[in-house]
């Protein structure tokens, strides 16, 4: 497997996403939108609470992350990385989605996993569909 269908980050990048629009990082693009989003776009959805900050970065020492399945419980991102076979190489460059600082999204696969505390399904909140271009 390659990993130019990856879009990895530099180690440490940190940067903030604006809802009205879309971001540009290295060569790929980011775009918010209510709409669904095509087959082949690597995407998420989540539920983004109204006046919520949006960022990126890659992952930091004592993250946790609260997938779907574990009932809200968290679990070190180490951890999940592991669990889900994340090459050791590509973990420290994984782009991770957040929402008000805390992990919404990791950018992994086709269909992102999204944390339980971001799942679409509670009320006074924006169902918004994250993806991925190559621009």
């Amino acid at each position: 497997g390659t990993t130019d269908d990856l879009p990895l980050l530099v180690a440490g990048t940190e940067f903030e996403i604006d809802l009205t629009g879309t971001l540009a990082a290295a060569d790929w693009q980011m775009v918010i939108t209510d709409q669904s989003l095509p087959d082949g776009v690597l995407r998420a959805r989540i539920a983004i609470p109204d006046g919520s900050r949006i960022s990126a970065r890659t992952r930091r020492r004592g993250d946790r992350f609260a997938p779907l399945g574990l009932g809200g419980q968290t679990q070190r991102l180490s951890k999940w990385l592991i669990d889900h076979k994340v090459p050791r190489h590509l973990r420290d460059q994984i782009p991770l989605i957040l929402i008000n600082d805390q992990i919404a999204a990791i950018v992994w696969g086709a269909a992102w996993p999204i944390s339980a505390l971001f799942a679409v399904g509670e009320q006074g909140e924006t169902t918004a569909y994250l993806g991925l271009y190559r621009s």
